[in-house]
């Protein structure tokens, strides 16, 4: 990913391109670096040629060089008919390949390391390490919002054979459970994971029965901060500290619904994880079942990688400023 949670690499190849092809792009906010020319995008100098199916998303955040409304599919082979009829042989860049290498390579093994941890709550990175481990290579991974998202984008391997289905920066939380029940019936031979955080669980519960009602084997893979564990860390980076994002009991201490149990409540599985290995073992077992499941899988409120640059402030830029009525 370019932009706020992109790596530094991404970012300075980006930006510092000769000519960019944008293919269904809104060049969101967070993937534009709040449009500033220091960090992500910068056009120009770098020209832009853009391709939305929506006209007015064509120049709305950036100039263009070229602007084409067109479905994706039909703009990109029709690219590549005129790449290959101008230049037949195709150019040889070893020395970016192999930067390109070095770097993911660099991302990916320091996610490894990070997920050797025993620890329990579970931190994020072991959690997708032992996903990787579990799951067949043509799995395919379906996320909301939060780490499980932008967490994969960084430092999952993903298969060639995988798929990754994702909000993007639409960010809608929620999309996650429901998406994966939707992918399932696409792919009905293939095991499809809804990776999801307690929020975006909470925001789609019905997405549980409707799988046992049509029986369809999703596994839901609840990663359990306890908090919007995203909107929580902004709050806390950004203002010093938090509110209304991370959930507490009477008592003061986190509160969850237990997943597991309600996932039994819907005749689906139930998995409550409560040690760093059960989880490695709890995806075995709902792989080899066969049927809907939920896996409860504690973890620690960890802040997603953010290299690159958001200026989240000027979201808010006045706001507090503005008079209010009763």
């Amino acid at each position: 990913m370019p932009g706020f949670w992109g790596l530094e690499l991404t970012n300075s190849y980006a930006r510092d391109a000769d000519l960019v092809l944008a293919l269904g792009t809104r060049f969101a906010e967070t993937d534009a670096s709040s449009w500033d020319p220091g960090y992500t995008w910068r056009f120009p100098p770098s020209r832009l040629i853009q391709v939305d199916i929506d006209p007015a998303e064509i120049g709305r955040n950036f100039p263009v060089e070229i602007g084409a409304v067109a479905d994706t599919a039909l703009a990109v082979a029709a690219i590549a008919d005129a790449v290959t009829t101008t230049r037949s042989a195709p150019l040889s860049r070893a020395d970016l390949r192999a930067t390109i290498t070095a770097a993911r390579g660099a991302a990916f093994t320091a996610a490894r390391e990070q997920g050797r941890g025993t620890k329990f709550p579970l931190r994020p990175q072991r959690i997708l390490a032992d996903l990787r481990a579990a799951l067949p290579a043509d799995a395919v991974l379906v996320t909301d919002v939060g780490w499980n998202k932008n967490g994969v984008a960084q430092c999952y391997e993903l298969p060639a054979e995988g798929r990754f289905i994702t909000p993007g920066a639409a960010s809608t939380m929620g999309f996650g459970p429901a998406a994966a029940v939707g992918v399932q019936i696409g792919y009905p031979e293939r095991v499809v994971v809804a990776l999801i955080g307690d929020g975006g669980m909470s925001a789609q519960l019905p997405a549980i029965p409707m799988a046992v009602e049509q029986g369809l084997p999703v596994i839901f893979v609840v990663m359990n901060n306890r908090a919007h564990g995203t909107i929580a860390d902004l709050q806390a980076a950004n203002f010093g500290s938090g509110f209304g994002c991370e959930f507490r009991d009477q008592d003061g201490l986190p509160y969850s619904p237990d997943f597991a149990a309600l996932a039994r409540s819907c005749g689906a599985d139930g998995y409550q994880i409560s040690a760093p290995d059960d989880l490695r073992t709890a995806l075995t077992k709902a792989l080899r079942r066969w049927r809907p499941a939920v896996l409860d899988v504690p973890m620690v409120n960890e802040p997603v990688p953010a290299p690159g640059h958001w200026n989240i402030t000027d979201i808010y830029q006045g706001v507090f400023d503005l008079p209010h009525s009763m």
